[in-house]
């Protein structure tokens, strides 16, 4: 699978990129939101993880971005303010809410699922 990971924390970002290698997938990884609005208009991605908190743009334009182009991927969030987006995440319809601390082992689980059904919200 083709993943673009967005994080603006650099060990985190490094983190997930050097796991998902690990486990085979391609990977484009990037700290900053516009930078990854860029990828996304010239590359076909199957999975988008990002984190929500992000300076200057944050997740929930970019989600709103994601769902005005019609992606067709999935869309798995992280976050440690699972309350204060909650709502906003289910009505742009994203698939998975991983709320932080998560670990590696529950990303990936996360990231296997193949059915449609939402995993968090």
């Amino acid at each position: 699978m083709k993943i673009l990971v967005v994080d603006d924390e650099g060990s985190i970002l490094y983190l997930l990129e050097r796991f998902l290698l690990k486990k085979g997938h391609e990977v484009i990884a990037t700290t900053s939101v516009v930078d990854a609005l860029k990828y996304i208009d010239s590359e076909d991605f199957d999975i988008i993880l990002l984190d929500m908190k992000m300076r200057p743009m944050g997740g929930l334009e970019m989600i709103k971005y994601l769902r005005k182009i019609d992606f067709r991927g999935k869309i798995l969030v992280m976050t440690t303010f699972i309350n204060e987006y909650i709502s906003q995440l289910k009505e742009l319809d994203v698939d998975t809410v991983l709320e932080k601390p998560f670990s590696l082992d529950y990303l990936y689980k996360k990231i296997c699922v193949e059915d449609d059904a939402k995993s968090r919200i």
